[in-house]
């Protein structure tokens, strides 16, 4: 659970001529607003791919703060593969989870809705059927990320 503190800030309200005017909170602060947590909220997402050189490859999907810290925590992300960046879902021979949780399949062997681990992890294993390169797509708070992924035979 996450800390925080607050400072208070002013509050607007309407005069008798109907112009808006400003006014001390109801703490009398006059302080701009300021939140300050004990960690960042805002979650991006790091893909690192690996090639076994075999026709088949994972990628992981790594959730972290704005200062490239580890989110340790489950989050739910969507992942998808295809042949062009940002491109729309294509089925390989084989794209699942490894670690993480599979919720919801929009496509098989190649669109789901995962849950990543205690830790914030997800790693999906990709077959490709032989050498080509992939896209990794992952999203997270609406941000779509795209990595692309050399597999060899």
């Amino acid at each position: 659970m996450a800390t925080g503190t607050v400072t208070a800030s002013y509050v607007w309200t309407g005069d008798v001529n109907n112009l808006i005017q400003p006014t001390a909170d109801r703490l009398n602060l006059t302080a701009n607003p300021t939140v300050v947590f004990d960690f960042d909220y805002l979650t991006l997402l790091t893909l690192t791919g690996t090639d076994n050189e075999d026709g088949t490859g994972s990628m992981e999907i790594d959730v972290v703060d704005t200062d490239g810290a580890a989110v340790l925590s489950n989050h739910l992300i969507r992942l998808w593969i295809s042949t062009t960046s940002i491109g729309a879902a294509a089925a390989v021979t084989g794209f699942a989870p490894s670690t993480g949780t599979e919720t919801f399949e929009y496509l098989s062997e190649g669109d789901y809705d995962i849950i990543s681990d205690e830790n914030g992890v997800v790693v999906m294993d990709i077959n490709n059927g032989g050498a080509g390169t992939v896209y990794v797509m992952a999203v997270i708070n609406g941000k779509i990320y795209s990595t692309s992924l050399v597999i060899t035979a």
